[in-house]
């Protein structure tokens, strides 16, 4: 049974040929996109995946002169212009080497090396781009529409397909082959992020538009128009990575919804496909200088901007694939594509059976193994078979936040505190972490005293209001760690074990040779963080 995700593919000019490869692997591992969402060149591979396109459709390593463009009698530079292309590349060395000369022979060495150079930041600088989309958004529409005839001929239905694709004209609901589809564009107008969906204000929206002004570059493209938005078709448009270059946010309400109707007790995993550089990983540290400064303030800009987002997306999986092209590397031969088609592809099939596959299976054993230990503990401990409604729980904190959360839980489900995130300023679980001690939680204590001090009330509405206590240990590495006397010298805790009941668990909080037993127990639990 395919495993229901959210794709998210970040933008990255040539470089998004990588998200191929993810596409591959995704369903390699038996994932089943029912949104996806992209900017720039994410925009692009987020498009032919909600209309239907597998992988090796649009690019085959083993037959790699039958991609899609290829079928189609088109290639990466001819969809830019290959005079412009070339005078664009020309311009772009010969930049290079006038700063060179500029350093070796002054202004005139520099003034001969970069005249083609000037001619052509000239025109970017009265038109705000090199290139236009025209090219890449007539041809996006005819793979579009391409792909939904043949799904109405498939299932013998009558093809009521514009010329022009619509986004509802790939509405998930008519065409059941299609996905739900947001494309993140910068309105440079009104200086907003616009974000294009199937929703019914952009229904008319010509989705090739909408990504051709998604993938325009400052710089490299002119900025784009999108004609067919009434409410902003004068309005001028640009890369959507400048404002959400991986908007792993995009689908919260619409996951939220899909998982009330189909999943109750279940998550749908956020898949976020990024693109790791791996020519840029190995080169040496560029030399000082205002140019190197500039283009590493735009990276951090673009690329920076995603952190905060990543570290409260619910349900999120990222997957950093590695690359060996360039941003504006367009003209790419087969065989550098095939090589790196297959960097970002192993590493991704590997990270989607850990992360999709192998560690929730894993975490579910392991808690399981941990729940069924720590009931047989008790009942000896208590002498009765009967120890109410037991819970067990991974915690681990958010990176560079005050937060921690439930990442795992085993007898939870029906509750609604198996995700819960809290605030590191509480006390029980985050001070097991903090002390690097076990701690007990009285709750018939909590429920008399109301809403703890650092909890909101909307986040004490989540706790089961039948436990009655709890204790938490923290996850050790090594067993060196709990045999090591003085709590503070012990090494940082991987995360915390968290254990609760609807009955009391005093009596086997002071009970030491159970509490190390279930610290001993704990070890085990540090192959699922």
């Amino acid at each position: 049974m395919a495993v229901p995700v959210y794709g998210i593919f970040e933008g990255g000019g040539a470089k998004g040929i990588a998200h191929i490869a993810g596409m591959k692997a995704a369903e390699d591992t038996g994932l089943e996109f029912i949104g996806v969402a992209g900017a720039s060149a994410g925009a692009l591979i987020a498009a032919l995946v909600a209309v239907g396109y597998e992988a090796d459709e649009l690019f085959d390593p083993n037959a790699p002169l039958s991609n899609l463009l290829t079928r189609n009698g088109t290639t990466p530079l001819s969809l830019l212009g290959e005079r412009e292309w070339a005078r664009f590349e020309t311009a772009q060395s010969k930049g290079e080497r006038a700063a060179k000369w500029g350093a070796i022979a002054g202004f005139t060495g520099a003034w001969l090396a970069s005249r083609n150079a000037v001619r052509v930041a000239r025109d970017i600088a009265s038109a705000g781009g090199y290139f236009t989309t025209e090219n890449v958004r007539e041809a996006l529409n005819t793979f579009l529409r391409e792909k939904l005839l043949l799904h109405y001929a498939n299932e013998g239905r009558e093809a009521q397909i514009p010329e022009r694709v619509r986004f509802r004209d790939m509405d998930p609901v008519a065409v059941k082959q299609c996905c739900s589809l947001k494309i993140i564009v910068t309105d440079v107008t009104n200086r907003r992020m616009a974000v294009f969906s199937n929703d019914p204000e952009f229904a008319d929206v010509e989705v090739a538009e909408a990504v051709a002004a998604s993938i325009a570059i400052p710089g490299v493209f002119k900025p784009a128009r999108i004609p067919s938005y009434a409410a902003g078709a004068d309005a001028l448009y640009a890369d959507g990575g400048l404002v959400s270059n991986l908007p792993v946010w995009v689908f919260t309400d619409e996951k939220l919804n899909y998982e009330r109707q189909k999943l109750p007790l279940g998550k749908v995993p956020v898949v976020a496909f990024s693109l790791r550089d791996l020519e840029h990983e190995r080169a040496a540290a560029p030399e000082a200088g205002p140019l190197s400064y500039w283009s590493s303030v735009a990276r951090a800009a673009i690329f920076g901007g995603q952190t905060v987002a990543q570290l409260f997306a619910a349900d999120l999986q990222q997957l950093q694939m590695p690359t060996r092209l360039n941003v504006a590397e367009f003209n790419f031969t087969a065989v550098r594509v095939s090589q790196g088609y297959y960097d970002a592809y192993h590493e991704a099939l590997l990270k989607l059976r850990q992360q999709i596959e192998l560690l929730p299976a894993r975490r579910r054993q392991l808690l399981s193994d941990y729940h069924q230990k720590a009931i047989t503990l008790l009942r000896t401990l208590l002498g009765t078979p009967d120890v109410p409604n037991v819970r067990v729980a991974l915690i681990k904190p958010l990176d560079h936040t005050q937060s921690f959360r439930v990442e795992s839980s085993f007898n939870m489900d029906a509750d609604a505190d198996d995700r819960f995130v809290f605030s590191r300023l509480l006390g029980g679980v985050p001070r097991a972490y903090t002390e690097k001690s076990p701690v007990y939680i009285d709750f018939a204590a909590v429920w008399r005293a109301g809403i703890p001090e650092n909890m909101t009330k909307y986040e004490f509405a989540l706790l089961r209001k039948t436990l009655n206590s709890a204790f938490c240990l923290p996850i050790f590495p090594n067993p060196a760690d709990w045999q090591e006397q003085v709590p503070e010298n012990r090494a940082q805790p991987l995360g915390l074990v968290y254990i609760d009941s609807d009955g009391s668990l005093s009596q086997a909080f002071q009970d030491r040779a159970t509490i190390q037993a279930l610290a001993t127990y704990s070890l085990a639990l540090a192959a699922a963080l």
